[in-house]
């Protein structure tokens, strides 16, 4: 699923014919990334510590923040928008990824589409996310979507906000016992 998935973006850069934004649809810390990775190798042969170590400098990453764990238009234009539209360091490409894209609130995905519209050659965005369908219409049509096989068992909708919920105020009573419910729902996870 993920090997396929590289090599269609591989065969892509290597015709010139990439997409200049991929919609990954996965497990953002699991296989989305490992694919994120696996590009990067391709495209920065030469730099696999620096990728290895998250320090390329041409490739920047946006996660969500704060306790609402949301992408804001500020840190959209500090994170990603400004360092993609600079020249990149090693005269190649640039990469952007921005992880839990689901979370960009609809300021910072508006902002984001003018990006996606007019990118500077050899410019690339990785979109993670678990939720596609949270995601800004507009922003999905830019994009190539990819859909990687999400986990058994992974959190959904109401389930999903309450753990985040819990996680952002840390709150490791109210995560013990959701764990302690989850466990008795499914004993065989």
């Amino acid at each position: 699923d993920g090997v396929e998935a590289f090599r269609l973006i591989a065969r892509a850069i290597d015709s010139g014919s990439a997409a200049h934004g991929y919609l990954i649809v996965g497990d953002v810390r699991g296989n989305a990334a490992e694919l994120v990775r696996r590009v990067l190798e391709k495209l920065f042969p030469d730099e696999r510590d620096q990728i290895a170590a998250g320090v390329h400098p041409d490739v920047v990453t946006l996660e969500p923040e704060g306790k609402k764990r949301i992408i804001t238009i500020d840190s959209l234009r500090e994170r990603i928008v400004g360092p993609m539209a600079s020249t990149s360091f090693s005269g190649g490409w640039k990469v952007g990824i921005v992880s839990g894209a689901d979370r960009l609130n609809n300021e910072s995905a508006n902002a984001f589409l003018k990006s996606l519209e007019e990118p500077p050659p050899k410019t690339m965005y990785f979109l993670l996310t678990d939720q596609p369908d949270a995601i800004l219409p507009t922003i999905v049509s830019r994009t190539q979507r990819i859909d990687l096989k999400l986990p058994p068992g992974l959190l959904e909708g109401e389930e999903y906000e309450a753990v985040a919920e819990a996680f952002a105020a840390k709150d490791a009573a109210r995560l013990a016992e959701m764990l302690d419910s989850l466990v008795e729902e499914a004993p065989e996870a």
